[in-house]
């Protein structure tokens, strides 16, 4: 039988003698006379070979019965030749931009359980900019990313590397996080990489989908870590490194949390941001009360630290008023008995800060020094500072 139906099929093509409808017409009758999926991949695939013209609508057609007949496909050849039959269908009709498959490229991808087939079936949904079915391939990508690797994540990473393609094809916004996403995620460098490259492709300037990264709770503090990393690494002014620095910095101290890990996270947030303000300023005075916050109630004195070196670089009248506090603060230490060592490192740090600042409001504090019992090496480096802000 199958031989005989493939002999009458050669038979037909060697001879060549109807139109360009009669042969199509032809082959959707050989496909409906075939019994099984391997028969039926095989008229497939001999008239994808012949170059039909106008043979979209031919694939279409198969497509539609494809789906249909799909869930009593039985058998490891014939699930496979259907599997063949959908790869090469979504490529023909992604290539050709056919937004009427779309419906059942998408309910193939629901029911077909080959991840390669999935993925060829999200990317023709992008090339044909299947709008309708975006959220679905958003979706589908958060789901993957959600995941974690495993010794069986091969099929999942297909299909994301499907979703991650598809998304880049349809140059839609509300596509870049979840690639972002996908670039710092459990996948492979292969996935990663594709993700990092469809990324500009999507949108060139990056701002907005990262600051809601930032602002939303649904994400790790890991991932907003990620994120502020990529905006100081990315091409976009410093005026805007400087802006989201801020907007990351508020979300850090906004955050609370009792998980040791996330804690460290928001610490290492808190530090990129002093080290983004302390390199491309900000007029933004919002940043006074959370410098303020990171010297008093820092984790440590790198963090404290930053925030004097962040004060003096912005050299306004409120870093003055606050570094001058600072010092005010650690001089009655010394003067009730209470000092300790990290006082004194501090002051070390403060003295050369207002300096730094060049403001002539930042004198008294640094005369203030020469006042209290403080050894000669400090009373020196407050002189000397001194003079740079007479």
């Amino acid at each position: 039988m199958k031989r005989t139906f493939l002999a009458g099929l050669l038979v037909f093509t060697a001879a060549a003698v109807f139109g360009a409808s009669q042969e199509m017409e032809f082959y959707q009758q050989m496909y409906s006379l075939a019994s099984a999926a391997v028969e039926k991949n095989q008229v497939f695939q001999e008239a994808v070979n012949s170059d039909l013209p106008d043979a979209t609508d031919f694939y279409a057609w198969v497509l539609e019965r494809l789906v249909m007949e799909y869930p009593n496909v039985k058998g490891n050849q014939n699930i496979e030749a259907t599997n063949e039959s959908m790869k090469t269908l979504a490529k023909l009709l992604g290539e050709a931009g056919h937004l009427p498959s779309a419906g059942y490229l998408w309910r193939a991808e629901t029911i077909f359980a080959d991840p390669i087939v999935k993925g060829e079936i999200l990317i023709a949904l992008g090339k044909m900019k299947a709008v309708d079915f975006l959220p679905q391939v958003i979706q589908t990508l958060n789901d993957m990313n959600a995941g974690r690797a495993s010794r069986n994540s091969q099929g999942r990473e297909r299909v994301a590397f499907g979703a991650i393609v598809s998304l880049e094809n349809y140059g839609d916004p509300k596509g870049y996080l979840p690639v972002y996403i996908a670039s710092i995620g459990w996948y492979s460098e292969t996935v990663k990489r594709q993700a990092e490259a469809s990324l500009p492709k999507i949108l060139e300037d990056p701002v907005e989908p990262m600051t809601e990264l930032i602002q939303s709770p649904s994400y790790p503090y890991s991932t907003k870590y990620e994120a502020l990393r990529t905006i100081e690494n990315s091409s976009v002014s410093n005026d805007v490194k400087s802006d989201f620095a801020v907007t990351s910095y508020i979300e850090a101290w906004r955050s609370v949390t009792a998980n040791l890990l996330e804690r460290m996270d928001l610490v290492k947030i808190r530090k990129l941001c002093i080290s983004m303000i302390n390199r491309y300023k900000t007029d933004n005075t919002l940043v006074y009360p959370l410098l303020e916050r990171s010297y008093t109630g820092g984790n440590d004195e790198e963090e404290k630290f930053g925030a004097v070196t962040a004060l003096a670089s912005l050299a306004s009248d409120e870093s003055v008023r606050l570094l001058s506090s600072f010092v005010g603060i650690i001089n009655e230490k010394l003067r009730d008995g209470s000092l300790r060592q990290s006082d004194e490192r501090m002051m070390r740090v403060l003295i050369p800060a207002l300096g730094q600042t060049g403001r002539s409001e930042a004198a008294p504090a640094l005369r203030s020094i020469q006042g209290v019992d403080w050894p000669q090496a400090v009373k020196r480096l407050a002189a000397e500072e001194l003079k740079k802000v007479q």
